[in-house]
């Protein structure tokens, strides 16, 4: 059986309140009739990624409807076990954080697509932030390092530690830099050969942070979403 281009997402569908899919397999001759099917739906949402190099791909979506919305860049850093913490910072299973301060991180993603995306209010970018903070912080899949003020949550994949999210809501005083020395301290003495992570190009600081500990880019990724205005999650 041949694998659908468009899956649908359990988690984003719940904290968006709406159908949303996933570009999981890029078809030119499926797509068009499977985006149209999906299409009937007028709440329907879908986000794509595509190498940023494959630009004809890109435009092909872009002339079904899609839109582009920002340009993602991976990161990653080696590591060995002679990585070496900065005091203070804490890795743990979970992170038990107050509704107003998970509302205060949530709010704190400025940068992300969604964000960017100007057909993507607000209100439903914070409520998809809250459940996915709360997801990420609650031990089920990822491990967390926190410091006062901020978290960055991350998980095991394989010779490698993947940051999921990094949240910082007082900047300036180095928590940032505290909370990747302790995930790439931690991922030296795990054995892991290597730290990676995904952030947007318009987020300067997070990248600026990421490569003054020396991560290098590995990739680029075009992000791209179908779907009109979101209204506040249901």
């Amino acid at each position: 059986m041949t694998m659908p281009c468009l899956l649908r997402q359990d988690f984003d569908s719940a904290a968006f309140g709406r159908p949303f899919f996933r570009l999981a397999r890029f078809d030119p001759e499926r797509l068009p009739g499977e985006l149209a099917a999906r299409a009937e739906d007028p709440d329907v949402m879908i986000d794509a990624k595509l190498p940023a190099e494959e630009i004809g791909q890109a435009a092909l979506l872009q002339r079904l409807g899609f839109r582009k919305v920002s340009t993602q860049i991976a990161l990653s850093r080696r590591v060995d076990g002679a990585e070496h913490g900065e005091d203070g910072a804490r890795i743990g299973n979970r992170l038990a954080l107050e509704p107003t301060d998970v509302a205060r991180h949530a709010a704190n993603f400025i940068y992300d697509r969604f964000a960017l995306d100007i057909a993507v209010d607000r209100a439903a970018h914070d409520a998809f932030y809250t459940r996915w903070i709360t997801n990420s912080l609650s031990g089920a899949r990822h491990r967390v390092a926190d410091l006062p003020g901020g978290f960055a949550t991350f998980r095991d994949e394989g010779d490698a530690l993947r940051i999921d999210l990094l949240s910082v809501l007082d900047k300036g005083r180095g928590t940032g830099t505290a909370l990747l020395r302790a995930i790439l301290a931690h991922g030296g003495r795990l054995g892991r050969g290597r730290v990676d992570v995904v952030t947007e190009c318009e987020n300067k600081p997070a990248i600026q942070l990421y490569l003054s500990l020396g991560f290098q880019p590995v990739a680029f990724h075009t992000a791209l979403h179908f779907g009109r205005a979101v209204p506040h999650a249901r």
